[in-house]
């Protein structure tokens, strides 16, 4: 299976008490592991925070509402 693990968060000095204003942070991780080491790096080295997964199954047939249920927020 193809599986697109997205991180969604803030970057350093945004207001993120409206979680509708979070924006794609990085798109390249092949697993949740290396998507949440990612996690770790954005936060430390740039500030990013409130930062969250998604993950996408690429081979599925696409029901968005069961794409965002999967989604993992750390």
């Amino acid at each position: 299976m193809t599986k697109e693990f997205i991180i969604w968060g803030h970057i350093a000095g945004d207001d993120a008490s409206d979680g509708l204003k979070s924006q794609i942070l990085h798109t390249q991780s092949k697993t949740s592991q290396e998507a949440c080491k990612v996690m770790q790096a954005l936060s430390k080295e740039h500030g990013c925070h409130n930062m969250r997964v998604q993950v996408f199954d690429l081979n599925s047939s696409m029901d968005i509402r069961k794409a965002f249920a999967k989604s993992v927020n750390i």
